[in-house]
């Protein structure tokens, strides 16, 4: 799945990381919580989707992914 495919950053070319607009995850208190907008937008500060990405699953569960095109 793409969730899974991301959690453990196995895609590496082309940089998928690049293209997500927004994230919903699973944590392990079972909060979901929703990172992102489904719209493309630049914004400074800290992007925490981008956290999950790579951490196996340590941090929660991703569950939806809204890709640029």
């Amino acid at each position: 799945t793409l969730g899974g495919i991301l959690s453990r950053n196995a895609c590496r070319s082309p940089r998928l990381r690049d293209q997500i607009l927004a994230m919903t995850v699973l944590l392990a208190d079972g909060t979901v919580v929703r990172f992102g907008a489904p719209v493309m937008k630049n914004v400074a500060g800290y992007d925490a989707a981008k956290l999950f990405i790579g951490a196996w699953g340590a941090l929660g569960v991703i569950l939806d992914v809204t890709f640029r095109l």
